[in-house]
């Protein structure tokens, strides 16, 4: 575990990236708008964000003020709201200087959900999207009674992405997580996620994580057979 603190000029726009290991953060001061794998958020200071293992968003600084945060980076995450708050907040602050797995503790203990995300059009399509995956975007132009083109353009600028690179992270990271978390047979993931075939389910775990799914499949179990007594 490790601490970062890191400071946002003002009207800065950081495009779309990704983080390999599972990390939080802590707004000190300023505030923004996330557009990442769990919706955009509006944060401001006394926010925590949770982001997971291969967390992708991009973000828009308010132009009227630097942002300051704090970002514990992680072995794990809990499985919690993509925005919370706590009531320890300062603690956790102070606690953290010193004492990372104390400042974690009081974290974890004390924590909230708090904002929901922002419900315009392309928020509801994100949402469609992480809750069905498999449907291909031409139903969601259907559903929104919109053109390809305006989702298409309309969507970019919300997220940083196009619809269909967000529906292919949304697949590749539902299946590796599945993957990190069960003993499932690696066609049988890739069927259910609705890969065309294995070698374009190996294709996106491969562009999502720089490993092949046979990979985080050995890593399963080796973790697997190091945890048993």
């Amino acid at each position: 575990m490790s601490l970062i603190n890191e400071t946002l000029d003002a009207g800065v726009t950081l495009t779309r990236h990704m983080h390999k290991k599972p990390y939080v953060t802590l707004i000190l001061s300023g505030s923004y708008i996330e557009a990442g794998d769990h919706g955009r958020f509006e944060v401001k200071p006394g926010d925590i964000l949770m982001h997971g293992h291969f967390a992708a968003h991009a973000n828009w600084i308010s132009p009227y003020r630097d942002v300051k945060t704090l970002n514990i980076e992680l072995n794990d995450i809990p499985n919690l709201q993509a925005v919370c708050t706590s009531d320890s907040f300062d603690s956790v602050i102070k606690y953290a200087k010193y004492d990372i797995p104390l400042a974690l503790n009081e974290l974890f203990s004390s924590i909230v959900p708090k904002a929901q995300p922002l419900s315009d059009w392309p928020e509801v399509l994100a949402k469609a999207i992480r809750n069905d995956p498999i449907k291909d975007i031409g139903y969601w132009c259907k559903f929104l009674d919109l053109t390809p083109g305006t989702v298409s353009r309309g969507f970019k600028r919300a997220f940083g992405v196009t619809v269909t690179q967000y529906r292919a992270t949304v697949r590749a990271r539902g299946a590796l997580l599945k993957l990190r978390k069960e003993n499932v047979s690696l066609s049988e993931l890739a069927y259910a996620w609705g890969f065309s075939d294995q070698p374009h389910f190996t294709r996106a775990i491969r562009a999502l994580t720089g490993q092949t799914p046979s990979y985080w499949q050995k890593v399963k179990n080796i973790q697997d057979k190091n945890s048993r007594p």
